[in-house]
C-alpha cells in the first residue's frame, strides 16, 4: 500500500544524479505492483527516468518537510551527497537517500503522454518496508 505524502524521486541521468519532490502518486496495481507517478514534460527528472528506465522512491517522515524543500529545485551533487543529503546506490542502480525512514525502487513500466505532464508507471523491484 502506498500512502499518500511528499517523496523525493531519484533517478541517474545523463547529466548525473536528479532528485526532484513528487506528490501525485497511486498505487494502480498490485499484481503486478504498479504504480503511477505525474512529472510535468520540462521536468529534468522526467528525462531521467525516460532514459534510464530505474527511479526510487524516497518516502520522508514526519519533521522531514525541509528535505522535501530542499528538492523542490534541480538538485547539486557533491560526492556523496545529493543538495547535502547523503545517498547510496540502490538494487536497481537509482540512488537511495540515507535519510529516509523508507523508500521503493522501480523499473519504469510504461509513460503515458497526458497534456504538459506525464503519468509514468512503475513496476515495484524493492522495498525496504516490510508487509
Amino acid at each position: 500500500m502506498i500512502p499518500y505524502g511528499i517523496y523525493v524521486l531519484t533517478a541517474n541521468g545523463d547529466e548525473g544524479l536528479v532528485a526532484a519532490t513528487v506528490n501525485w502518486l497511486t498505487q494502480t496495481s498490485f499484481e503486478s505492483p504498479l504504480i503511477a507517478v505525474v512529472l510535468k514534460h520540462d521536468c529534468y527528472s522526467y528525462a531521467s527516468v525516460d532514459k534510464n528506465s530505474n527511479f526510487t522512491l524516497n518516502k520522508r517522515c514526519k519533521g522531514q518537510q525541509g528535505l522535501a524543500v530542499g528538492f523542490f529545485k534541480p538538485s547539486t551533487v557533491e560526492g556523496n551527497l545529493v543538495s547535502g543529503e547523503l545517498f547510496q546506490e540502490g538494487f536497481n542502480g537509482a540512488p537511495v537517500l540515507d535519510n529516509v525512514p523508507t523508500h521503493v525502487e522501480y523499473k519504469m513500466a510504461q509513460i503515458v503522454e497526458l497534456c504538459d505532464h506525464y503519468v509514468v508507471i512503475g513496476e515495484m523491484i524493492y522495498t525496504n518496508v516490510s508487509k
